[in-house]
């Protein structure tokens, strides 16, 4: 069985509430996010390698958040997750 190739590119995971009552803290943490990664790219990645953010809005759901945890590990492949301060994150921790 030949070895897998590495991917390409680090996928870092996100979410918190980008629509609701939380919508501002929520897009200004997603902000940050993309301003890191940019910043991380534009000098030269981790490890060479340029890193995504792959991000959901957890609509300030528990569920939601549960769900989008599972898909950024699933689904999107993801190495790390980062996410806000709120009830909805300590929903998904155990995921």
């Amino acid at each position: 069985m030949a070895p897998t190739a590495a991917p390409e590119k680090i996928k870092i995971g996100f979410f918190a509430p980008l629509i609701g009552p939380a919508s501002a803290d929520g897009n200004a943490a997603l902000h940050g996010a993309q301003l890191a990664v940019e910043y991380i790219n534009q000098h030269g990645g981790i490890l060479g390698k340029e890193v995504e953010l792959v991000y959901y809005d957890d609509a300030l759901s528990p569920d939601q958040a549960i769900a989008v945890a599972h898909k950024l590990i699933e689904q999107d492949k993801v190495v790390a997750v980062v996410s806000g301060s709120y009830s909805t994150t300590l929903a998904a921790s155990s995921v």
